[in-house]
């Protein structure tokens, strides 16, 4: 088995390259199953072949996902798969290179006259979208990516199984994206994470920047759908999201991918089959996404009764029912009977609640979860202006502004998109934290209505003044994005640069290399510290504890799973005297090493801290706990 981040990922530069040829794979991938959803051929819009990466990242998790918690993905079959994929790759960059040079059509006039064509809007988005790609080849250094993105990845390669481990209340947060780190890991692509999140956001862009202008208008000195791509990509909130195997911007490009399937103007004028077809893509888009974020779940419901309204109207609604069933049994039911079997709780609990089951703590840990909040401010504010410096990386910005450009007409299909967009925000306000992030989806459906609207030419004529401060915005998010890629990608070229990346910017990892260095090979770790997926031991969280009196009977459950686990050694940080369990603990092994909590954020440095190791006597589990312990 190999744990920790370091003993999965290949060095530098070679975990880079391998991610790229990964992607590239998939992007191949999809376009083979485009061209069997009838989306590519000559006649296709040119916002189709933007979301190649899109759809083949969605058929894997529909193949890899269900295997996973069945217990049939051992490592040598991610890899198997990984290799691959990243041989897919290799072919079709061969391939695009071959066309390009045999492409007689294309020469030195014709590129010319392209870079002539290009406006300051245009260099904008494209320095923007580069360094943020440049960014995500950086090493990992999200706090959550390090604790259950990556840890949960690291367990499912190591077990050949999704974990279940209750104690690890995180992991439960965990979804088939997870999966999706598990394959690049599986080959030591430690971006393929990261670069699967990017590739989101060149599907949004293509979703707005090729959409479809109405036929009766023309484009002013400007074209209004590259403000729309700017207002998109330049939100700060994804200075969070893209950098990071965090799977979430991965997924709000697929339920994206499905709104514009089905209201679109070359999608409401189709033949029964591809209408059929059309379905069957939006269910699996939208079902893929909410195994990955329960979010995902309110968002792709109110799609797909939307577009279950569409085809009761063109009277394919049998059809339509067995290809929801069918899409349903293939990609939710296996999540939920999974949950169902390994923590308890009803069908529906297990279908639609990201805690299902009784066990202790999980109650609180949800409510805490629910009510955490990103920002001081009060909400819709929070989502257009930060509330410090510290946390420019939690708004949605600017580009809400964009919103007044929007003029539906009398065009149903334009209405039907705000009013989704509408009802998704209400559903999203009441059930989820009020942070920017969750809001990203209806925000962007917001943007393709305008880019549908049949008057956003004439709107953004006389609200020309909305493209300045979105403009203003993407140049100070592209050289936020610049530092990034200064500071964070060159972890990509080298192993040293890695190493003092990761130590200045990746919370736990120094704390990490010198539990590696003290503990014994076979030991097993019972851990208070988050970053789970650095570990250089098996390991087993203590995430119970903050919820959980560790000195009471409602403590049993965990307390058994610990000793089931037989730990050997124990990693505490702070003052020893104030620990969980402490009356388990055994002779001190090394300690104390301090550490910094660290992030990537330069505005936003954490406090120092202290770590320790300690033997740890499972063995006396439960009684060392409840008996002795006294106000754990």
């Amino acid at each position: 088995m190999n744990f920790g981040l370091n003993a999965n990922v290949l060095p530098p530069p070679f975990s880079a390259l391998v991610s790229m040829l990964m992607i590239a794979g998939i992007d191949r991938l999809g376009l083979r199953l485009a061209h069997i959803f009838n989306l590519l051929g000559p006649s296709a819009p040119a916002w189709h072949r933007w979301q190649a990466p899109i759809i083949g990242a969605m058929l894997l998790s529909v193949l890899f996902y269900p295997l996973a918690l069945a217990g049939m993905t051992p490592r040598w079959c991610f890899q198997a798969a990984g290799i691959g994929i990243s041989a897919f790759g290799a072919w079709h960059i061969i391939l695009i290179l071959r066309n390009f040079l045999c492409n007689r059509r294309i020469s030195w006039c014709n590129i010319i006259q392209c870079t002539q064509e290009i406006n300051g809007w245009h260099l904008i988005l494209i320095a923007l979208l580069t360094c943020m790609g440049v960014t995500a080849l950086a090493a990992i250094t999200n706090a959550d990516s390090l604790d259950y993105h990556i840890g949960v990845a690291i367990s499912l390669l190591n077990n050949g199984s999704f974990p279940a481990n209750p104690e690890w209340f995180f992991s439960r947060l965990a979804g088939s994206g997870e999966v999706l780190n598990a394959l690049g890991l599986s080959v030591g692509a430690e971006q393929f994470g990261s670069l699967l999140q990017f590739s989101g956001v060149i599907a949004i862009t293509g979703l707005l920047i090729k959409s479809e202008l109405p036929e009766n208008i023309t484009k002013d000195k400007y074209d209004p759908r590259l403000v729309l791509a700017m207002a998109a990509v330049s939100a700060p909130v994804l200075l969070f999201l893209v950098s990071s195997p965090k799977p979430q911007f991965l997924q709000i490009a697929m339920t994206s991918l499905a709104v514009a399937l089905v209201f679109y103007p070359s999608r409401r004028e189709l033949t029964k089959r591809a209408t059929l077809y059309g379905y069957t893509l939006v269910c699996l888009l939208i079902m893929t996404a909410s195994q990955a974020k329960l979010s995902f779940m309110l968002s792709g419901g109110v799609i797909g009764l939307f577009s279950f309204s569409v085809m009761m109207r063109r009277k394919l609604y049998i059809p339509a029912i067995l290809i929801s069933l069918f899409v349903a049994a293939l990609v939710i039911s296996p999540p939920a009977l999974w949950k169902h079997y390994n923590f308890g709780g009803g069908p529906l609990d297990s279908l639609f609640m990201p805690f299902s089951g009784n066990w202790p703590g999980y109650g609180s840990f949800e409510s805490s979860e629910h009510n955490y909040s990103e920002s001081s401010l009060f909400f819709p504010l929070s989502l257009l202006v930060p509330s410090g410096i510290g946390v420019i990386s939690t708004i949605i910005g600017a580009g809400l502004l964009v919103m007044l450009w929007l003029r539906p007409g009398r065009d149903p299909w334009v209405w039907g998109l705000v009013t989704i967009s509408l009802l998704v925000t209400i559903l999203l306000t009441i059930l989820t934290p009020q942070n920017s992030r969750f809001f990203l989806e209806p925000y962007y459906w917001i943007l393709m209505a305008v880019s549908i609207s049949p008057a956003i030419v004439k709107s953004g004529t006389i609200l020309s003044w909305v493209k300045w401060p979105v403009t203003i915005q993407a140049v100070v998010v592209t050289g936020l994005w610049l530092f990034g890629a200064i500071t964070l990608a060159p972890s990509a070229i080298s192993q040293n640069m890695r190493d003092k990346i990761m130590n200045r910017s990746a919370d736990g990892y120094t704390v990490m290399k010198w539990a590696d260095k003290v503990l014994p090979i076979d030991a097993v770790l019972l851990s208070n510290h988050r970053s789970v997926a650095l570990a250089p031991r098996d390991v087993v969280s203590m995430d119970w504890s903050d919820y959980v009196r560790s000195d009471t009977a409602e403590a049993m459950p965990y307390l058994l799973r610990i000793k089931k686990r037989k730990v050997t050694h124990v990693l505490i940080t702070g003052n020893p005297a104030d620990a969980k369990l402490k009356e388990c603990f055994g002779s001190l092994v090394a300690g104390p090493s301090y550490a910094r909590r660290e992030t990537r954020n330069p505005f936003n440095r954490g406090e120092l801290y202290s770590a320790w190791i300690y033997e740890f006597n499972s063995d006396d589990l439960p009684d060392c706990a409840i008996v002795n312990g006294k106000n754990h």
